[in-house]
């Protein structure tokens, strides 16, 4: 069409039926990927992706299913890529194979159902362990604030409560409207939950005050009695920084910033980690690194427990401070000359 010239009626109905088409044989094509999946067909569904015919695995093949799973459009649902069908259908040989096709297991696009809430809410614990196995992290949370746990709490999957609270992930995370996991369990009348996400909180409560007053053989019978002890290397307690950011601190790093020196000892004893630098800068939260902690507070003695247990002093933070930082920032000229001669 030359410049300037209008389009003809003919011209625009051509156009809007061209790319009419074009929508239509992308529906029909998601359509059939949603039938492999279905259908548990993991070489159907590679077939697809290997003839170039549908190439890219982290597009939407769909939106939230209906409550009766019968329908995958609903207005304004999420888009759920293939990975996160296969996980909601609960499909672990479809799920298998489009991890070693290349699916991110881990999805942090707006507007995205997260493979990690979608096996959690149907309680598929088979999915669980494969995406765990990948990396997937399962602290994050939903555009409303909720977490893997509260997914399972509100369907009532004890068995996925119980894997979850084995790996140290937080009980009690609240989602933006204040709503816990144990909230959620509660309302929809899952009694067994409930009771089991208030017993694990107590037991929290528990080890968050026995670490304060450097109570060890107390600690020690709680670790010894199977009641704590998984969640050793994971977040115990969460702060909020001035800049917004969310410090998790684990079990050491939490003694650590008491100065409870015998506590250190004894975490290290039964492979508490030294060193950490594991972060979600897209949620905006931060594990507190022990060797930091120590640092900013010239405890020197603290440093020497986690040198003994080959922490590595030179390494930063999510935000680049190294405990020299610290030392320095401080004022603690013992911690300076402690970590020069290291």
């Amino acid at each position: 069409m030359s410049e300037g010239r209008r389009a003809t009626s003919h011209e625009v109905s051509r156009h809007s039926t061209t790319a009419l088409s074009a929508q239509n044989l992308k529906v029909d094509l998601m359509k059939r990927v949603r039938k492999f999946i279905d259908a548990g067909d993991a070489t159907g569904v590679q077939e697809m992706h290997d003839s170039g015919e549908w190439p890219d695995l982290e597009v939407g093949v769909g939106s939230a299913p209906s409550e009766l799973g019968e329908r995958y459009t609903s207005p304004g649902g999420l888009k759920y890529t293939a990975l996160a069908m296969a996980s909601v259908r609960a499909q672990l040989e479809v799920m298998r194979r489009l991890i070693e096709m290349g699916a991110k297991v881990t999805e942090l696009r707006p507007g995205y159902s997260r493979p990690c809430h979608q096996v959690a809410s149907v309680g598929f614990i088979d999915g669980i362990m494969l995406l765990k196995s990948k990396g997937c992290d399962f602290a994050l949370q939903d555009s409303l604030g909720y977490t893997p746990v509260h997914k399972a709490a509100m369907n009532g999957h004890m068995s996925t409560l119980q894997v979850f609270q084995g790996w140290g992930l937080s009980t009690c995370t609240k989602s933006k409207d204040g709503t816990t996991p144990g909230d959620l369990a509660t309302r929809a009348g899952h009694g067994d939950c409930a009771f089991f996400l208030k017993d694990v909180m107590e037991v929290k409560k528990q080890v968050v005050a026995l670490l304060k007053a450097g109570d060890v053989d107390t600690l020690r019978g709680i670790y010894e009695d199977g009641r704590w002890g998984a969640e050793k290397n994971l977040a115990l307690v969460k702060e909020k920084s001035q800049e917004g950011s969310t410090w998790h601190f684990t079990p050491l790093a939490y003694a650590a910033k008491f100065r409870q020196l015998e506590m250190m000892r004894w975490l290290t004893s039964v492979g508490a980690r030294v060193d950490e630098t594991r972060e979600c800068s897209v949620q905006h939260y931060y594990f507190a690194a022990p060797s930091n902690i120590t640092a900013a507070l010239g405890f020197d003695e603290g440093m020497k427990v986690l040198k003994e247990n080959k922490c590595d002093f030179s390494r930063p933070d999510a935000f680049g401070t190294t405990p020299v930082h610290e030392a320095a920032g401080s004022g603690h000229l013992s911690s300076l000359r402690l970590l020069h001669g290291w």
